[in-house]
């Protein structure tokens, strides 16, 4: 049996936190722990990419863009200034999405 472990930083019992993590608790029991980890994992990559190559304002005090590629951003205005979130939230949903969709398909195995 798997399990997740989801910690509030909260000193709110009720908070926004806790109502946040509550529905991250019921997405993963709904979807699966797979399905989750494949949405955590798209949105942590997609984040770190678009911080270290497109966000100019991160982009440039990393300096990797600028080691590799010789420029600060790989992108322009307006794609190296929108927020990292806007890009890596969307792309996370579309991963959640794309397993669920693949299990969905999946033929059930049984064993024993």
């Amino acid at each position: 049996m798997n399990r997740v472990l989801l910690l509030s930083g909260s000193p709110r019992i009720q908070g926004n936190t806790m109502q946040v993590l509550q529905e991250c608790a019921r997405v993963i029991e709904a979807a699966g722990l797979t399905a989750a980890t494949v949405s955590l994992l798209t949105g942590a990559v997609v984040w770190f990419l678009w911080t270290a190559f497109v966000h100019r304002a991160e982009s440039s005090v990393i300096g990797l863009s600028q080691l590799l590629f010789g420029t600060p951003a790989l992108l322009g205005y307006p794609w190296n200034v929108i927020d990292l979130l806007v890009i890596a939230l969307p792309m996370s949903v579309v991963a959640l999405l794309v397993v669920l969709r693949f299990r969905q398909r999946a033929p059930s195995v049984q064993t024993g």
